[in-house]
């Protein structure tokens, strides 16, 4: 009697558990639903799809290679000239002024040949080839007063002289890149303006193979200053620099809200 009292008590209490166990199973705890929302907001955060890889933001990072001249006898033999120079001039100078003797029959031919000499290796020394600079920011020379430098977008022109490449400016300011004292950089930058602003070099039949790394010096390029320009589609002000916006491929400016769909001075698309 007790086995069988027993007995259909224990499917009753069996099924009530049952019950309970199913219902918690079955009921949200409060913070499981937004659990699960969150974790789906953050699986569904990707690249938007129109996005273009020649649409750049100003504080990207930037790079450039310098390339030094092959050669430095031109420099070098006009310090040495130049030296020279001044070592007769002083000594010309003092032979004429300063002997105690008297001025030497030779002392004005030493010192207008020291100046001579002088000024024609400051000459010499001013025209040999500068170091030259090819990246993102487009080619630039280290001249004496500092860095002049040419925008992709800036190019009007380029030409191939004899020997001699050529990129002119839109104020007439030009570049040139021999290929005798920079056979690297003369490549470097054949092989850019075609990649980047195509337009400029279809008349250049040349081929040119890609220089060693080790060639040149990779340097990193500061964020350009672009605020208080305009955009070049819609002329609007550019008044903060994260309004501002880049193509990535020739460097044109342009306001975030005033993008285009390709940009004008390449052709790159935007977005």
């Amino acid at each position: 009697m007790k086995r069988g009292a027993s007995g259909p008590s224990n499917p009753g209490s069996f099924a009530r558990c049952e019950i309970l166990r199913y219902e918690r199973m079955t009921m949200a705890s409060p913070g499981a639903k937004p659990k699960t929302k969150a974790k789906a907001k953050q699986s569904s955060v990707s690249k938007p799809g129109g996005a273009s890889k020649w649409l750049r933001n100003p504080n990207e990072p930037r790079s450039e290679i310098r390339y030094e001249p092959s050669s430095h006898g031109a420099a070098l033999a006009g310090v040495i000239i130049s030296s020279g120079g001044a070592v007769l001039a002083g000594a010309g100078f003092f032979s004429q002024f300063l002997r105690g003797q008297g001025p030497h029959s030779y002392a004005l031919y030493i010192l207008l040949g020291g100046v001579v000499a002088f000024v024609a290796g400051l000459f010499i020394s001013a025209s040999a080839p500068r170091n030259i600079r090819i990246g993102d920011a487009g080619i630039a020379v280290e001249a004496s007063k500092g860095i002049e430098r040419i925008g992709w977008h800036e190019i009007s022109s380029i030409a191939l002289e004899p020997g001699v490449l050529a990129f002119r400016g839109p104020t007439g300011r030009v570049i040139h890149v021999p290929r005798s004292a920079h056979p690297a950089a003369f490549a470097r930058a054949l092989i850019d303006a075609r990649a980047r602003i195509p337009a400029k070099v279809e008349g250049i039949k040349e081929e040119a193979k890609a220089p060693p790394q080790q060639a040149g010096e990779k340097l990193p390029l500061p964020p350009p200053q672009l605020a208080g320009l305009h955009c070049r589609a819609s002329d609007q002000l550019i008044a903060f620099e994260h309004d501002a916006r880049l193509c990535g491929r020739c460097g044109e400016t342009y306001h975030r809200e005033g993008v285009p769909e390709r940009c004008l001075s390449c052709d790159a698309e935007l977005r």
